[in-house]
């Protein structure tokens, strides 16, 4: 049985994040707004996308001094990461 989880996050994250590392065909979005989306994602999808956030938000974008011109990607992937794990921490409790 594949548990299906549904998130809401910023939607430039998940516009890099589904644009440059394809999600499975199981990960789908449900819902969108101007600056966010709401997506449903499998157990592997939800790992995929918590890595790339934790990447991102964690200094994975400071390559030759160009951190400022990632700054909302940056901040997005902050965003990401604390719904994805504030999610698996109640998916725990």
């Amino acid at each position: 049985m594949t548990t299906t989880h549904r998130l809401t996050i910023p939607r430039i994250f998940w516009e890099d994040h589904h644009i440059g590392r394809c999600c499975s065909p199981d990960a789908r979005v449900i819902r969108e707004t101007m600056r966010q989306v709401v997506v449903e994602l499998n157990n592997d999808d939800l790992d995929d996308l918590r890595s790339d956030a934790d990447y991102y938000a964690n200094d994975g974008l400071d390559f030759a001094g160009e951190k400022a011109a990632y700054r909302s990607l940056i901040n997005s992937a902050k965003a990401t990461l604390r719904t994805v794990n504030n999610h698996i921490q109640t998916l725990r409790s």
